[in-house]
């Protein structure tokens, strides 16, 4: 199975960019990564009710979604290293939150950190 980065159209009206997709060469039959299948299924549900964006970007919502469009884009990197910096750029901009004494984006720095580790 091979990585791909798809946009995905629900119920017609929304269009989710950046999905982290595995497709099957030979059958080419594909399925969402299992590692943000949670992820997407929440911002599924939660577009249901809302009914206003049109267009997410799933890089942004999901860490394991960004992590892979990074690793897909430059495939010679290994994981771990893509991961590995991800993790830095999130404590970076921890750090410069709580210099900030920002304690919700702390949180939500928080929330993704542990979306990854």
């Amino acid at each position: 199975m091979v990585l791909t980065i798809r946009n995905v159209v629900y119920q017609g009206s929304f269009e989710i960019e950046n999905v982290p997709v595995l497709t099957c060469e030979r059958c080419e039959q594909s399925e969402v990564v299992e590692a943000v299948k949670d992820d997407l299924k929440k911002l599924l549900h939660a577009l249901a009710r809302e009914r206003t964006t049109r267009k997410v970007d799933f890089e942004k919502v999901s860490e394991w979604a960004h992590v892979l469009v990074q690793y897909a884009e430059n495939a010679r990197v290994p994981l771990r290293d893509v991961i590995g910096e991800r993790i830095d750029d999130l404590l970076d901009l921890y750090l410069l939150a709580k210099s900030l004494n920002d304690e919700d984006w702390m949180r939500e720095i928080q929330d993704r950190l542990k979306q990854v580790i």
